[in-house]
């Protein structure tokens, strides 16, 4: 799906792939738009509520049926259980985007990390190695482990 493309490379604007307004096909394909990128953020540890959506896209509530199914699918996505829960490893896809690294292949997986063989297209494409994980790390630790990683590198 194109919008799904457009979520993994970090360009995603449901708008953008909306038939216009006046097109009978509107309202359903805002719906499956929606649902893609809830779930899309859920996935990825960000929830995105009914109220989100309808701040960009009035016209959901206006249609009481269409936004009584929306909201019945996303409460059943947030009851479902978080694939990255706090400390657990990100899983990214082959030429997923992230911070200007395409990430091309799953080179090693640990109970908080993933590392990734990944291109820097901003230099040259040249291949690196990044590390994906959930945790949050502040000041002197966050300092060290990044030191440690650089000198074992």
């Amino acid at each position: 799906m194109e919008y799904e493309q457009a979520l993994r490379s970090g360009s995603a604007e449901i708008s953008r792939h909306l038939p216009a307004r006046d097109d009978p096909s509107y309202l359903d394909a805002l719906r499956e738009l929606v649902l893609v990128d809830a779930e899309w953020n859920h996935d990825r540890g960000r929830s995105r509520q009914l109220d989100d959506y309808i701040r960009l896209f009035p016209e959901l509530a206006q249609d009481r049926q269409l936004s009584s199914s929306l909201r019945a699918s996303l409460a059943h996505l947030h009851s479902t259980v978080d694939p990255n829960p706090p400390g657990a490893a990100i899983d990214f896809e082959p030429c997923e985007v992230i911070c200007g690294f395409e990430v091309v292949e799953l080179l090693g997986r640990g109970t908080f990390a993933r590392v990734y063989l990944a291109r820097q297209t901003a230099l040259a494409d040249r291949l690196v190695v990044i590390k994906g994980s959930n945790r949050s790390l502040r000041g002197a630790q966050a300092s060290a482990i990044l030191q440690l990683t650089a000198r074992v590198a």
